[in-house]
């Protein structure tokens, strides 16, 4: 009963914590991305369901997309759950942070004083770091936080037994989850490498096959995705070289006096919002106290083993790992520095405390501290609001064609919500700022992302179209309704580069409020709301219907088709999009026209067809098929069917066809492999504990 109240407590503890969230909403700021409508909720999980994004910038392989578990789980909430997605997040806050306290506390109330621990256990989640995580709208390093916590606290429950089979199961499922934050891959496996060292019931064979189990069922639960990066569908040195031009050098340039200070890096803006001088106070307090004990008391302490590996871990990307392509993913030193502090807050909790109430206080003018800005410096903002605001456009864009493209004035991807920047720093930059747009993200139509880094800015959407006051960089990326939402959004992108990359022209770089009454080649079909005139269909061809099945597929219909048959796709160039017969895209199934499959550019594919080819692919592969069934057919007028094509008088044909990324099939075979892996995975794990259950209750009595 006393778990109860406890798990009661924290409950209390982070309801009231996050009371604002329930009824206005949080993010907007930096990393945010989280849908505000409803009926979108189920895009947050749906968006990554295919081996073909064709969300954004005419489309690219799926790339890393490692809390696909997690969206899909979060998505469901939405189909049990009557909640607005504000509400959502709530729940999953208060949730993860009390059970994740509780759990560090039930583990280790035994090491010391209880109410000394529930204190520490609350620090676990209340600190700098995991307010910078909320901050940033890290809301998987959160999730994995929250499961590397549920693993620590199992291996060092169990760290004197010996593993089963069900513990097998158990960590590989965990293992897993651990991962919706990518980084989170290499944070959990150090750890599991660290207590299979410091195991000493196991063998050196059973703790080396305990890493293989756990890191090849791992795989195999991801390998929908990670196929991607080894069959060559997408390169790993691509996704890094995006990630290394994204990376600011603070993000991974920090010294052991920033970490110990709980400042971090600059990065993480801890520092424009927290007092450095008295985060330095508590932070290097604890470290302090730490370095004291371990010289005065002679005590075996696992988690200074630990604090010790990960602090390391910020130091070694800073030498020969910079240069390696992993590291890009691996950047950001804020996302290792709250488990560095989880580590010291439990190394100080080994040693006896002599000065109790002088402890308590201070660990209590610490969770206070937090508590404050945690309250009052997150980015709240009314959900509700803007949800009224947006509704009408919101509805445009549910009506629209599955093959409508979209784009958001203003272009660039750093905003703040007109009305809700109203708090700066002393350095001017906007407290509620965001970097993506949430309205088009979470639709379900594709658009166009005008996020420039500072190398492309003279490539970028705007920089075109102030420049030529024409349409026509819209036209041909297939752009099919701008909505303009300057009225909501304010560009903040002058408060990221700098002047010298906009010709000191804050016309390039800012919100226009008039800018589309200037333009020609453009219809306003509702309130901010415009068409591009003539805009690029997704498919162009003579005589040529199509269907865009989904992200992954367009099925045609080509009537009179002859030699030197020209079809464009206005979908990005990748090798992998294959022309085949009807729906004939299976494993097996020979693609036609590979050869002539070319790249006009970054974005347009180019085949050429050619009747002849088709005719003969039918008499090479379904010959004795079509004999058999009695083809060809004469039809009334006169045309003759083939089945899979028909001829006309003039030697033309009309034919039906499919343009597949064909990855797709290993995607979907990926799917089926990992919701097997879990199934028998979780099936071991329950039938292990049954068994456990029933052979202690056979030994007590």
């Amino acid at each position: 009963m006393k778990k109860f109240y406890t798990y009661l407590l924290c409950l209390v503890i982070y309801s009231i914590l996050f009371f604002q969230v329930v009824y206005y909403g949080i993010g907007y700021f930096w990393d945010w991305s989280f849908p505000i409508f409803k009926d979108d909720f189920w895009n947050f999980f749906a968006i990554t369901k295919g081996s073909w994004q064709s969300l954004m910038d005419g489309g690219q392989p799926l790339s890393y997309v490692s809390d696909y578990i997690f969206r899909f789980l979060l998505s469901c909430v939405w189909y049990v759950l009557p909640f607005e997605p504000e509400q959502i997040i709530y729940t999953f806050l208060v949730l993860t942070f009390s059970t994740g306290t509780y759990l560090v506390f039930d583990t280790f109330k035994g090491q010391n004083n209880k109410y000394l621990v529930f204190l520490v256990s609350l620090l676990v989640y209340l600190n700098p770091f995991i307010f910078y995580k909320i901050l940033g709208g890290h809301i998987n390093y959160l999730f994995s936080y929250f499961i590397f916590i549920i693993i620590f606290c199992l291996l060092y429950r169990g760290k004197d037994r010996k593993l089963n089979i069900g513990d097998y199961a158990k960590y590989a499922l965990l293992f897993a989850l651990s991962g919706t934050q990518i980084q989170f891959f290499i944070y959990t496996y150090l750890l599991f490498i660290i207590f299979a060292i410091l195991n000493k019931n196991d063998s050196v064979t059973k703790k080396l096959s305990f890493l293989v189990f756990i890191g090849f069922f791992a795989y195999l639960i991801h390998c929908f995705w990670l196929n991607q990066f080894l069959l060559g569908i997408i390169s790993f040195e691509g996704v890094s070289s995006v990630a290394r031009s994204g990376t600011f050098r603070d993000s991974y340039m920090v010294s052991l006096l920033r970490i110990f200070g709980l400042s971090g890096s600059s990065a993480t803006l801890i520092d424009r919002i927290y007092s450095l001088e008295i985060l330095a106070i508590f932070g290097l307090s604890f470290l302090g106290y730490l370095i004291y004990k371990l010289i005065f008391e002679k005590k075996k302490n696992i988690f200074f083993i630990l604090l010790l590996a990960y602090t390391s871990f910020v130091f070694v990307p800073l030498t020969f790992i910079y240069n390696t392509p992993i590291f890009p993913i691996l950047r950001e030193t804020g996302h290792i520095l709250p488990l560095i502090f989880l580590f010291l807050l439990l190394s100080v909790l080994v040693y006896s405390v002599k000065n109790y109430k002088i402890t308590v206080g201070f660990l209590l003018v610490f969770i206070f501290l937090n508590f404050y800005h945690f309250v009052k410096d997150l980015p709240y903002f009314s959900y509700q609001d803007l949800r009224q605001e947006l509704s009408q456009i919101h509805k445009f864009i549910k009506n629209s064609s599955p093959t409508d493209r979209f784009m958001i004035y203003p272009f660039f991807s750093q905003y703040s919500i007109i009305g809700n920047d109203t708090r700066t720093t002393e350095t001017g930059f906007p407290v509620n700022n965001s970097g993506f747009d949430m309205l088009l993200k979470y639709s379900g139509n594709d658009y166009i992302y005008d996020g420039v880094q500072t190398a492309d800015f003279r490539d970028s959407i705007q920089w075109n179209l102030v420049k030529t006051r024409k349409p026509q960089i819209l036209v041909e990326k297939g752009i099919n309704y701008i909505i303009d939402l300057s009225h909501i959004y304010r560009s903040n992108y002058d408060k990221f580069v700098s002047p010298d990359l906009y010709d000191n022209n804050l016309v390039y770089a800012k919100t226009d409020k008039s800018f589309f009454k200037k333009m020609k080649g453009l219809e306003k079909v509702g309130n901010h709301i415009y068409k591009v005139k003539n805009s690029t269909d997704r498919l162009i061809g003579r005589n040529l219907s199509f269907e865009r099945v989904d992200s992954s597929q367009y099925n045609l219909r080509i009537h009179s088709l002859k030699n030197n048959y020209k079809l464009l796709l206005f979908e990005s160039y990748h090798p992998e999009w294959k022309i085949y017969l009807e729906e004939g895209h299976g494993l097996s199934s020979k693609s036609m026209f590979d050869k002539t499959h070319k790249k006009l550019s970054n974005s347009m594919s180019l085949w050429t067809l050619d009747s002849e080819i088709i005719k003969k692919y039918v008499k090479d592969n379904y010959s004795e098929e079509l004999k058999a069934e009695g083809y060809p057919k004469t039809l009334i007028n006169g045309k003759k069917d083939y089945k899979y094509y028909t001829e006309n008088k003039d030697g033309t044909i009309d034919v039906n066809l499919t343009i597949y990324f064909k990855p797709q099939e290993y995607f979907n075979i990926g799917i089926i492999v990992s919701f097997v892996t879990t199934i028998i995975l979780a099936l071991i794990f329950v039938f292990n504990y049954i068994f456990t259950l029933v052979i202690r209750k056979k030994q007590t009595t």
